[in-house]
């Protein structure tokens, strides 16, 4: 029995590995997706404006190593929603370049999290801690999490505050 578990772990730290390395290149690759492409949310347009979104981003991946789905959670702003249909529509997001990265390290059959955080220029970071969370965050088209759900480290997307204040001449 002793060594069977033996055998069973020293076969799991591989895949452990494997996916672990799997999620930290794909998350890479979303953040650079996501820094050359997201547009301004209508926040950042606005005079005076500080504003921090949370959102979640799930990547669903075959057996194939495919891309199944890219969703965002049900707690997610409409802004946001948007801006990912749009970046998936226009090509931004790199299917192809996701889909060689697991195919690379052997991930199938998961999920993997993207927790996301945009903010404005000068917005204090209890954005990042003390914002609380909506019930639906960890909800997808009504559903709650389920199968093997990696969660990649969180990233940071900070957007400048595009107003001008008029002239007092």
């Amino acid at each position: 029995m002793k060594k069977n578990i033996i055998l069973l772990l020293s076969s799991l730290v591989p895949f452990c590995l494997s996916a672990q390395n799997a999620v930290a290149e794909i998350r890479k690759q979303i953040e650079k997706d996501i820094a050359r492409s997201l547009q301004p949310s209508d926040d950042s347009m606005k005079e005076d404006s500080i504003f921090c979104y949370n959102e979640l981003l799930k990547i669903n991946v075959d057996s194939k190593s495919k891309i199944q789905s890219i969703e965002v959670s049900d707690g997610s702003s409409d802004w946001f929603s948007a801006e990912i249909s749009r970046l998936k529509k226009k090509g931004h997001i790199k299917i192809s370049e996701i889909e060689q990265i697991c195919k690379k390290r052997k991930f199938k059959n998961g999920s993997i999290l993207f927790p996301i955080i945009i903010a404005s220029f000068g917005y204090d970071e209890g954005c990042y801690r003390d914002k609380a969370i909506s019930p639906t965050y960890y909800k997808f088209r009504g559903l709650n999490l389920s199968g093997s759900v990696f969660f990649a480290d969180r990233i940071d997307h900070i957007q400048s505050i595009r107003w001008r204040a008029k002239s007092s001449n």
